[in-house]
């Protein structure tokens, strides 16, 4: 179901996340709102999806979690976003 693949990338910003985007590394769920703000990104093909999305993190258990995606994670619970 849906899109699978072993290759998985991190990035720390979204810009370098939507350069690699741009150029053709990957794909992610972005809120459109995020690329409307952006006039510079120009070569991003735009799906609309019509049902909500899950969304799942995948933290290493090497790595501790960073504050950052604590927050995010408890952000999208507020919205009850996050099951």
């Amino acid at each position: 179901m849906g899109y699978s693949d072993s290759k998985i990338m991190e990035f720390d910003t979204l810009d370098s996340m939507l350069n690699a985007i741009e150029s053709g590394r990957g794909m992610s769920v972005v809120r459109k709102q995020i690329l409307d703000n952006r006039k510079a990104v120009q070569g991003i093909n735009r799906t609309e999806l019509l049902s909500p999305v899950r969304i799942e993190f995948i933290v290493s258990l090497n790595r501790k979690s960073t504050k950052g995606l604590s927050k995010f994670i408890l952000f999208l619970k507020s919205l009850s976003l996050y099951i």
